[in-house]
């Protein structure tokens, strides 16, 4: 009988659908994109084929520590593909015992052994003892369907939450993407409590997908929590000596390279419910408080093109307030329809984003971001936009 198979390509893969029925290996026609061969340095060559299709990487399974194990020896991946591609498999009578990853140019395929097959059991077993141990959904994730990433640093201080930075540059992303496939664990566990990285100025980091599912990774000391927002549970990832000291440090180097973001609309342009704008420049200003739809929609597209350095630092419950005196830059609060609003306030470069829950006043904020900075040449462009968008 055929292996129990499955194929997806979606980034949210979650260990709950593991259930799903078998499918023909040969029928699957999904694409992977190009970048994947980017992501990691290829395991196979480009002479091994599945069923005629290109292995571009190829993995054993762990299911006890929820990893993957590169498979680095070509011979062993030439028997694999033989035994899998000559139905010298059963399908798995109860809970799988191992497994393999294959991702072709057709697409990835996970492949699911228990204890019939002695000899595919023993060649996913030695690989797993001498193969590190990787991140199971971090593996298999899609980078092309990355859409937003977002890294905090450790807390600095009491006041300053950690540095980090928020971006949607496909660079940035690849490089993060690139960076967590390569995570080396000892082993993971499956835990339905609380997991410990649920307050937003703790260090992690946050991936969400053109999928509508997103990742959120915790960091504490030599441990990782991994979750996905189509899941009921995390698990908790003991890490190798000194990989969240080369992590962090890796994560640095993407934020120093100056990742540029959107600024961090929350809702979408129909849901404002009013805008009011002011800046000052050299001396002149303008002002406009308006509850037109044409104007907002004209203000919040000119903000919405507005690309910043992505690297700030958390901050809770703060309030900068107005600015005063002579300086460069422009207030902005959009005020939503159920009651939240966001303030967007830019002091010579330096903008601060700040939120708000629906009723509160703009005393106090939920919370707040800054060391957002323009670039120089960009800046007075920016002012001049919103001069522009407020007439």
């Amino acid at each position: 009988m055929k292996p129990k198979i499955l194929s997806w390509i979606a980034a949210g893969m979650a260990a709950a659908v593991f259930s799903a029925s078998p499918v023909q290996a040969s029928s699957v026609i999904s694409a992977v994109p190009q970048a994947i061969q980017a992501e990691t340095n290829a395991a196979a060559k480009p002479s091994a084929s599945y069923f005629g299709s290109e292995v571009l990487e190829a993995y054993t399974y762990n299911p006890k520590n929820i990893t993957y194990h590169r498979i680095t020896d070509q011979k062993q991946l030439a028997l694999l593909l033989n035994l899998l591609e000559n139905n010298k498999t059963a399908k798995p009578k109860a809970a799988s015992e191992g497994g393999f990853l294959l991702v072709t140019a057709n697409g990835r395929h996970e492949i699911y052994i228990d204890s019939q097959e002695k000899e595919l059991l023993t060649l996913c077993r030695n690989n797993n003892a001498a193969q590190p141990g990787l991140v199971k959904w971090l593996v298999f994730m899609d980078t092309s369907k990355i859409t937003h990433g977002e890294f905090t640093d450790e807390n600095t201080s009491e006041t300053e939450k950690g540095r980090g930075f928020i971006t949607d540059e496909a660079w940035a992303l690849t490089e993060l993407s690139n960076l967590l496939k390569s995570i080396q664990v000892k082993g993971g566990t499956r835990s339905r409590e609380n997991p410990r990285t649920g307050g937003l100025f703790l260090p992690g980091i946050d991936l969400e997908f053109n999928t509508d599912v997103s990742y959120s990774i915790g960091l504490y000391g030599n441990e990782m929590e991994m979750w996905s927002s189509d899941m009921d549970y995390h698990i908790v990832y003991s890490l190798k000596e000194e990989e969240t000291e080369r992590i962090y440090k890796a994560l640095r180097e993407i934020g120093k390279k100056n990742p540029t973001y959107l600024l961090p609309i929350r809702q979408p342009e129909s849901k404002a419910a009013s805008v009011r704008v002011s800046g000052s420049w050299d001396g002149s200003s303008f002002y406009m408080d308006t509850k037109d739809s044409g104007r907002i929609q004209k203000i919040l597209q000119a903000m919405g093109n507005m690309r910043v350095y992505g690297v700030g630092c958390f901050t809770a419950a703060v309030e900068r307030g107005d600015a005063f005196g002579n300086y460069n830059g422009f207030n902005i609060t959009v005020s939503y329809q159920d009651g939240s609003s966001q303030r967007f306030q830019d002091i010579n470069g330096e903008l601060w984003v700040y939120s708000y829950g629906p009723g509160k006043s703009t005393d106090t904020a939920d919370w707040a971001m800054y060391g957002y900075t323009f670039a120089k040449e960009d800046h007075k462009a920016f002012y001049d936009g919103l001069n522009r968008a407020a007439r």
